[in-house]
């Protein structure tokens, strides 16, 4: 029976994931803790510039002027609204405010300009409505008697009805620290404070006393100055500059793979440019990944002699994707980010070098993981288990460093109703990709045969309802080119055919890493998001940089009724499930690995958009999602459902282009792949299959079986 793997809290590429996608900040890894480290002191000429690329728009920041209020009362406790505190009280001159009702002033917002200005400025001008909603006690002492006045400020009483208050944000690249960024606010001034907003009440003596006008103008002004002061900032603040860390994969695995260590070293900060262009603004972002140290269970690419070869740290240029204010398909966008491939490449060699892609899954994480599970397709595997079901591993060691190309990210449905990928929007490459296959004999792991062969994944990225990043695998049939099998001289097949067999151990390893996937979280600050829509992920540049173009938006808090208003109600129902005589699933010289079981799928939804088209994506076990395609029949193919047992398809709907109307709820399906055995094949027939507490790590089998 194929069980889903628990899931896991991260995802063996976190680290790489968590940096790029937080653009430093730790929004897009909950729970997240790294430790802080300094990059530069322990990796020196290892940093640098336009590892990433970011563009506020010019729609981007007429967004922020539309909105200045409402982010003024997220980011700032309070808001515009000050109260003027009681001051001089025990004074013998004057005072203000120590007697009467709490002096408050109300500060409304009736227009907000940001101006980008060269060379990397942001101009702010707002106009707001300024009152004092209770009287403001003064208190003077004209040695003969204490004159005490009233004083009411109104900005509407004379024209113009508002006050301006203008500051200037410089976004400063600081040449004698390594060129990171500074945010730095200039001075505050304000304009068209009129005496004649202001109200003396208090008997004849105030009302004469004139000089009380200008003496209030200053207070209230000062007041007015240090409250946009202090809100602005306090919205620099909260904004992430970046960040450096040493990010721990083996704590995020220990109890999914327990022999994966690693840590990468990580540097994101913004920095190396800003630039007010095209009324918008465009800032760099630095980079820099290194494991703390290479883990002996990949081949060091720095040795001398070696083999692989490491990434080059290579000078990026700017892309002219992120200094314009139109996405690749001429549609505006407010915010884009740029993620050149060359550090891609970077983080995922620091990854691997830290020993975080080896990965050893076993019957102690995935309990449907045992000799059971490949009877049938290996049936010398029942006779060295004299037909008992015992634990199995797979054990993942990359010989070579994945690497990340771009491409366009299309796809389409050919005649046969399969989803094919032409283009996929990322390529992980990894050249002599093994994969160790361990069997428990006699109380250890011994290893069984290793699969080894050049790896290409293609992957697609997609936006889920909540606006997060989720990948979405082609086919992996042909995943593995110049295939072979080493160390199989425990079997009998032969190996040329065995070597058919890896699509289904590639499959079972890519379900176990899906679930353990959490969705990329893109940077917010509070209610602030990034919205996502069909068109917002994409390659630029002949395919050399990520480009992801998102919209600004303010979430507001929903029920949980009022979520699935929004949602796509998904229906689906097996027509047709094709499992092959038990005679296919053997490894023979006649085996075919793309003649495995198979299931259409009737789909059917009900959309919040009357009339609109909807698109559809399932996956199996857990495992990632496959491309979105239109159509009331889904076909399901994969390799993994070679292995018998009961395996679950879920599909997911949503309006065509609308990743917010995505369903909330998957439906689901059983695929029982029992196929018809003959009089031998009975003979292969399932035992009763092993306990995770029935599985021997290797390490407690004194290790002679792994070095095998």
């Amino acid at each position: 029976m194929i069980l889903s793997p628990a899931r896991l809290r991260r995802l063996v590429l976190g680290a790489v994931v968590i940096v790029y996608a937080a653009c430093g900040s730790t929004s897009g890894c909950s729970g997240c803790s790294p430790t802080p480290v300094d990059f530069d002191k322990l990796h020196p000429q290892q940093r640098f510039d336009n590892a990433m690329q970011v563009r506020v728009s010019q729609q981007g920041i007429s967004f922020l002027e539309t909105n200045f209020e409402n982010l003024v009362g997220m980011l700032v406790p309070g808001g515009l609204n000050f109260t003027i505190p009681p001051t001089d009280c025990s004074s013998n001159s004057q005072k203000i405010c120590c007697s009467g009702p709490a002096c408050s002033v109300q500060m409304d917002i009736t227009s907000v300009n940001i101006t980008p200005t060269p060379q990397s400025t942001l101009a702010l001008e707002l106009r707001a409505q300024v009152k004092t909603p209770n009287k403001i006690k003064f208190e003077k002492n004209l040695w003969i008697y204490w004159l005490s006045c009233d004083v009411n400020f109104d900005s509407t009483k004379s024209s113009p009805a508002t006050l301006g208050l203008k500051a200037n944000i410089d976004l400063v690249v600081q040449a004698n620290d390594g060129n990171r960024l500074a945010i730095k606010r200039g001075a505050t001034s304000v304009q068209d404070f009129d005496c004649g907003d202001i109200s003396i009440t208090g008997g004849i003596d105030c009302t004469i006393a004139g000089w009380l006008c200008t003496f209030f103008k200053g207070t209230i002004e000062n007041q007015l100055i240090g409250t946009l002061d202090s809100t602005v900032d306090g919205m620099l603040k909260s904004l992430p500059l970046g960040q450096q860390g040493r990010f721990d994969v083996a704590s995020f695995l220990q109890s999914y793979s327990p022999r994966t260590t690693g840590l990468v070293d990580y540097y994101l900060w913004a920095g190396g440019y800003a630039e007010a262009e095209q009324s918008g603004m465009s800032l760099g972002i630095q980079g820099g990944f290194r494991s703390a140290k290479h883990n002996s269970c990949v081949p060091n690419c720095e040795a001398t002699g070696a083999k692989c070869t490491p990434p080059q740290k290579a000078a990026i240029p700017r892309s002219s994707a992120f200094r314009g204010n139109l996405r690749p398909d001429g549609k505006t966008f407010d915010v884009g980010i740029g993620v050149d491939a060359k550090s891609l490449d970077l983080g995922a060699y620091a990854m691997y070098s830290s020993g975080g892609l080896c990965l050893d899954i076993s019957t102690q994480t995935l309990s449907a993981l045992s000799s059971d599970m490949f009877a049938i397709l290996i049936p010398s595997l029942k006779s060295l288990t004299a037909g008992a079901s015992v634990p199995m591993m797979l054990s993942v060691r990359p010989r070579n460093p994945p690497t990340v190309t771009l491409g366009a990210g299309k796809w389409h449905k050919d005649p046969s109703g399969k989803v094919v990928i032409d283009d996929p929007l990322l390529k992980l490459k990894a050249k002599d990709f093994a994969a160790d296959v361990y069997v428990q004999l006699d109380e250890r792991m011994v290893r069984l045969f290793t699969v080894v062969g050049d790896l290409e994944l293609p992957v697609l990225l997609y936006a889920d309802a909540d606006g997060k990043l989720q990948p979405m695998l082609g086919a992996l049939d042909s995943a593995l080119t110049n295939i072979r099998l080493e160390n199989a001289d425990l079997i009998t097949e032969d190996t040329n055919t065995l070597a058919k067999l890896f699509p289904t151990i590639l499959s079972l390893a890519a379900g176990f890493l899906a679930s353990g996937f959490d969705p990329i979280e893109l940077p917010s600050v509070q209610s602030l998001k990034l919205v996502l829509d069909s068109g917002s992920i994409t390659s630029v540049d002949a395919n050399k940089v990520l480009g992801i173009f998102a919209n600004l938006g303010i979430v507001k808090p929903k029920s949980w009724k009022q979520e699935l208003e929004g949602r796509v109600e998904v229906d689906a129902r097996l027509e047709q499930l094709r499992v092959p005589d038990a005679s296919a699933f053997r490894l023979t010289q006649s085996f075919d690995p793309f003649a495995g079981p198979s299931a259409w799928l009737q789909v059917g939804a009900k959309g919040p958009l009357a009339g609109e088209p909807i698109e559809y994506a399932f996956r199996i076990d857990g495992g990632f999602f496959r491309p979105w395609e239109e159509g009331s029949r889904l076909l399901v193919q994969d390799p993994i459902l070679w292995l018998q047992g009961d395996h679950t398809v879920e599909v997911i709907a949503r309006v065509k282009g609308r990743p917010e109307t995505t369903s909330a709820v998957p439906a689901r399906l059983a695929l029982p792949i029992r196929p018809r055995l003959s009089a031998p094949d009975r003979e292969l027939a399932p035992a009763a299959a092993p306990t995770a507490a029935q599985a021997v790590a290797p390490e407690e089998s004194g290790g002679c079986a792994l070095g095998a």
